[in-house]
C-alpha cells in the first residue's frame, strides 16, 4: 500500500496542486500558460535516453511531461518502472500518477491508481475528481466529491474549481430548464452548484477569484445569471480578466447580449485589457443580438432592422479592435467571428474572416456550413460540408444539423441518406440532436417510413424529447395521415409529454388538410384550458382556413375578431379566399377592407374580391376591383 508521509515539501510538487487541465488560469510551476517546462522536458529525456536510475523527483518531473503532452504510452512505461522500483508506494509519486492518466483521459487507470493509496491526500482526491470532471463524467466526480467530504479530507481553491467545473458540466447534459423565478434554469444542476457554494464559503473561498471564476461560470450554466452577478459583485475590487470573462460569457450564453455588452465596456473603462477569450464573448453576445426579441426592441426604441444595424456596426468595431490587437488569428476569436456573421446573414463577411483562417476548426467550419444552408445556399452549404470532410476536419452533432438542413432545402435525398451513413460512421446516430434532425429531414422529404425508422431506432435507455416527436408527426401530418398524427398525439399523453405549440400546428394542418371541423375544433379548443399552450396567429390561421371551407364563415369571422393579437394579412386574406368559394359578399367586403387597410397594394385582396362581386353578378363592383387591381 502507498504510505500517506510525504518524502518532500509540496512546494517541490506544486504541479500536483495548482495544474488543472481546462483552467483559463497559467500553471505557476511550469511554462507560460501551462507549457511545459525545460526541467521537466529534460527530466523526459534522462529518464528515457540515459539510461540511469533516476531519482524520485525525476519520476515526478518526467510524468508531468506526459500530463502535459497526453502521452498515455510513455506514461504507462514510467509507471512499469514506478512498480519495478517501489516507488509507487510514495504518495507523491502515486499522485504524480493518477494526474498522468486522468489527464490523459485514462480514467480507468486513474481510479485503480486513486483507489490504492492508502491515505488519499487532497491533491489525490482533486486528481481523480477533476479527471472525471474533465472526461464528462460530472455525476462521478459530484460523488467523489461528495466522498472526500464525508471521509473529512478538506478541499482546496482546486478541488472546489473541479467540482464546480463537474456542475457545469452537469448543467450542460440536464435535459430540461425549468421555470424558476420567471427564468429558464437548470434545477437539478443549479441546487447541486449551490451546495457547492455554500462549502467554498465556509472555507471564505468563495471570494477567491479563481473560485468565483468558477462559480460566475457554473452559474451561467445552469441559467441564474442572478446568482452569477451577485458572486461577481461581491469580489469588487479584486476583481481579474478571467471573473470579468466568465461573468461576460455568461450573459451571453444566457442570451443577453445586451448585459454581456455593457460588462465588456465597463471592463475596459476599468483598465482591464481583452484577451481573446473576452473577444469570444463579446463576439457571442452579439451574435445572440441577431434575434432580437421585442423586449429588446422596446428598450433600444427601435425597429429590429435599425437594431440590426446598429448590431453589425458594433460587430464591426470589435472585429477592428481584434484585429489591431493582433486576436485575429486565434482560431476561437475568428470561429466566433465566422459565426457572428452567420447569424447576421452577413456572409461575405464571414466567408472573409473563415479563408483568412490558418486553420479551421469544427465550430468555423459549421458556422459557414449553418450559416450557407439557414440563406438558403444550400449548394455552397453541402459544398463546404465535403470539403470539411476532405481536409480531415471530423463532422459532429452541429455539422449534421447543419448538412441536413440544406438537404431539406434542395429535397436532395440521397445526398442526406449518405449524411446519414456517415454520421453512423461516427457512431452518432443515437445523439438525440442528430437522430431529431434525421426524422424531420426524412419527413419533410416525404419518407416518412425512414422518419420513423430513425425514431423508432433511438435507444429506448434514451429519452426522446419533445422536439424529436414534434419532427414525426409534422412528417405525418405533411402526408395528410390524420390517423397517424391522432394516434402520436395520444401517444405523447400517454407518455406525459407536454405538446407544445408546434404539436397543436401539426394536428390543426392535417385537420385542414382532411376537412375535419369537429376535430380541429375539439383540438384548437383544448389548447390553453387543458395544456396551458396560447394559441398564436398561425393557430388562428388553421382554424379559419378549416372553418372556411366549411362555410361557416359566420364563426371564422367571430373567430378573428376575438384574437388576442391584432390578425395578420394572411388570415384576412384567408378568410376572403373562403368568402370567394362560399359567394359571401358581406363578409367578403369587410375581409377585403381589413386586408387593404394592413396593405392597400396588396394584389390577391383586389383579385379575390373583384371574384366575389363577379360570381355574385355585381359587374359594377367587379369592374372597379379589377382597375383599381390594374393601377397598383
Amino acid at each position: 500500500m502507498i504510505r500517506g508521509e510525504p518524502f518532500a515539501t509540496a512546494g517541490h510538487l506544486s504541479f500536483l496542486q495548482d495544474s488543472i487541465p481546462g483552467s483559463e488560469r497559467p500553471d505557476r510551476s511550469s511554462g507560460r500558460n501551462g507549457e511545459v517546462s525545460q526541467g521537466d522536458l529534460r527530466a523526459y529525456h534522462y529518464f528515457h535516453l540515459d539510461g540511469k536510475r533516476p531519482d524520485i523527483f525525476l519520476t515526478i518531473a518526467a510524468l508531468k511531461f506526459c500530463s502535459r503532452a497526453k502521452d498515455l504510452e510513455n506514461g504507462k512505461k514510467i509507471h512499469g518502472y514506478v512498480v519495478e522500483s517501489r516507488e509507487d508506494r510514495d504518495v507523491y509519486v502515486a499522485n504524480a500518477l493518477l494526474a498522468m492518466y486522468a489527464k490523459c483521459g485514462s480514467l480507468g487507470e486513474a481510479r485503480k491508481t486513486f483507489d490504492g493509496i492508502l491515505q488519499p491526500t487532497v491533491v489525490s482526491w482533486t486528481c481523480v475528481i477533476s479527471g472525471y470532471a474533465d472526461c464528462g463524467e460530472a455525476g462521478l466526480a459530484l460523488q467523489l466529491f461528495q466522498r472526500m467530504r464525508e471521509e473529512n479530507c478538506l478541499p482546496n481553491r482546486v478541488t472546489f474549481f473541479a467540482a464546480l467545473k463537474a456542475c457545469s458540466g452537469l448543467a450542460e447534459v440536464e435535459e430540461e430548464a425549468k421555470q424558476a423565478d420567471g427564468r429558464l434554469v437548470k434545477l437539478v444542476s443549479l441546487e447541486k452548484g449551490r451546495e457547492i457554494h455554500a462549502q467554498a464559503a465556509k472555507f471564505g473561498l468563495d471570494r477567491d477569484t479563481f473560485v468565483a471564476s468558477s462559480l460566475v461560470d457554473m452559474y451561467g450554466k445552469c441559467g441564474s445569471m442572478e446568482d452569477a452577478r451577485r458572486v461577481f459583485d461581491k469580489i469588487q475590487g479584486c476583481q481579474d480578466v478571467v471573473l470579468w470573462n466568465s461573468i461576460i460569457l455568461g450573459y451571453a450564453e444566457c442570451g443577453d447580449g445586451c448585459a454581456a455588452l455593457e460588462l465588456f465596456e465597463d471592463m475596459q473603462r476599468k483598465g482591464f485589457t481583452p484577451n481573446a477569450r473576452t473577444f469570444v464573448a463579446a463576439v457571442k453576445a452579439l451574435a445572440c443580438l441577431a434575434t432580437p426579441t421585442e423586449g429588446i426592441l422596446q428598450a433600444a426604441q427601435c425597429d429590429e432592422k435599425t437594431f440590426i444595424r446598429w448590431c453589425l456596426v458594433k460587430a464591426r468595431d470589435i472585429h477592428a479592435v481584434i484585429e489591431s490587437s493582433g486576436h485575429a488569428r486565434n482560431v476561437f476569436v475568428a470561429s466566433s467571428l465566422v459565426d457572428m456573421y452567420g447569424k447576421y446573414g452577413s456572409l461575405a463577411e464571414a466567408r472573409r474572416v473563415f479563408d483568412n483562417m490558418r486553420l479551421h476548426d469544427a465550430v468555423s467550419w459549421n458556422s459557414m456550413i449553418l450559416g450557407y444552408a439557414e440563406a438558403g445556399e444550400h449548394e455552397m452549404a453541402l459544398e463546404l460540408y465535403q470539403r470539411m470532410q476532405r481536409e480531415g476536419c471530423e463532422p459532429n452533432r452541429v455539422t449534421f444539423v447543419a448538412a441536413l438542413k440544406a438537404c431539406c432545402g434542395l429535397g436532395a435525398l440521397e445526398v442526406g441518406r449518405s449524411i446519414e451513413a456517415n454520421a453512423v460512421d461516427l457512431k452518432m446516430e443515437a445523439d438525440i440532436v442528430v437522430a431529431t434532425s434525421l426524422v424531420d429531414f426524412y419527413g419533410k422529404c416525404g419518407c416518412v417510413a425512414d422518419a420513423q425508422r430513425v425514431f423508432d431506432a433511438f435507444p429506448a435507455t434514451k429519452t426522446k424529447g419533445l422536439v424529436t416527436w414534434n419532427a414525426l408527426i409534422a412528417g405525418y401530418s405533411r402526408q395528410g395521415d390524420c390517423k397517424m398524427v391522432f394516434g402520436i398525439f395520444e401517444c405523447m399523453h400517454r407518455k406525459r409529454l407536454q405538446p407544445d405549440g408546434i404539436t397543436f400546428l401539426s394536428v390543426l394542418a392535417v385537420c385542414c388538410h382532411g376537412g375535419l371541423v369537429e376535430e380541429g375544433k375539439k383540438y384548437f379548443q383544448a389548447m390553453l384550458p387543458s395544456y396551458s399552450v396560447s394559441p398564436t396567429a398561425e393557430h388562428y390561421g388553421y382554424m379559419v382556413e378549416l372553418l372556411g371551407s366549411a362555410n361557416q364563415l359566420d364563426v371564422a369571422l367571430g373567430m378573428v375578431r376575438s384574437m388576442p393579437v391584432r390578425p395578420s394579412l394572411s388570415i384576412w386574406i384567408t378568410l376572403l379566399g373562403a368568402c370567394r368559394k362560399w359567394r359571401n359578399v358581406a363578409i367578403g367586403e369587410l375581409a377585403f377592407e381589413e386586408a387593404v387597410r394592413l396593405d392597400e397594394k396588396n394584389a390577391s385582396a383586389y383579385v379575390l374580391i373583384a371574384a366575389i362581386y363577379k360570381e355574385a353578378g355585381m359587374r359594377e363592383e367587379s369592374a372597379r376591383a379589377q382597375a383599381a387591381l390594374h393601377i397598383l
